[in-house]
């Protein structure tokens, strides 16, 4: 399992996630030592994936490198915009993965378009035929995929599952409900109107790297197998390319 975290704001972008991989079905293994935030070659766009963890026994960095390889020819052409890059590797990796049916390979991809000044943020699944838009230009989010179960706490000011708890402990008006829920946010939240999302990027960098540890470590102590661990990798992109502000070591 995963917990990927994806900023933008109009500085750039951030993608952060953890480490771990299962492999096994009903008896899984987990290993904490896979590379969720890759770059495309040597264009100014990141991606950070979730999902299966491989597509006929390659790992998402070689998919990125063969992707690579075959649409660019391992050149950086002369132009390019993140959306085009983002449907063609969601094409090549749809093919890919055409003979594991039960299985689905999400990603966000983010980062610059040729001759452009602001970054772009878009998102994928194999199991869709469609790329989708998260945030262009000048907008600003903050998104967060796979296990967020404290990352949305922290966030709302609230578990995801209280509406329902609420719910089953007879509370059947749902404008008593939203008042509840209204009030926790309000006491409690982060929320999106208490985040300056014109931060230095940097800084959102740390918040990504922050939300993606906040999940780990739930995870280490909550009973049972561990669902994400760290190490975390954070990668920024801006007008001057890419950057990793943390890589495990022995990164390809």
């Amino acid at each position: 399992m995963t917990t990927v975290v994806g900023y933008k704001n109009p500085n750039g972008v951030v993608i952060a996630a953890d480490s771990q991989v299962t492999f096994g079905g009903r008896n899984p293994t987990a290993f904490n030592h896979y590379y969720k935030v890759n770059q495309v070659g040597t264009l100014p766009v990141i991606t950070g994936m979730w999902g299966t963890g491989t597509i006929q026994g390659l790992d998402t960095t070689s998919l990125i490198m063969e992707f690579w390889q075959t649409r660019y020819k391992g050149k950086e052409p002369s132009s390019w915009t993140v959306q085009e890059v983002s449907a063609a590797l969601h094409e090549y990796l749809r093919e890919k993965i055409a003979d594991q049916p039960r299985d689905a390979l999400m990603m966000l991809v983010g980062g610059y378009s040729s001759k452009t000044f602001y970054p772009e943020l878009y998102e994928f699944s194999t199991k869709s035929e469609h790329v989708t838009e998260v945030s262009s230009g000048q907008r600003s989010i903050i998104v967060w995929r796979g296990i967020t179960d404290a990352i949305r706490t922290l966030w709302w000011g609230y578990g995801p599952s209280l509406d329902s708890v609420m719910r089953r402990a007879g509370v059947r008006d749902k404008k008593v409900r939203d008042e509840v829920l209204k009030q926790m946010s309000e006491s409690w939240a982060w929320g999106p109107e208490r985040m300056a999302f014109n931060m230095p990027i940097e800084d959102a960098a740390e918040l990504a790297e922050f939300l993606v540890e906040l999940e780990c470590t739930r995870q280490r102590f909550w009973p049972g197998m561990t669902k994400t661990s760290g190490p975390v990798d954070v990668a920024v992109v801006t007008l001057h390319g890419v950057r990793w502000l943390k890589r495990k070591e022995g990164a390809r």
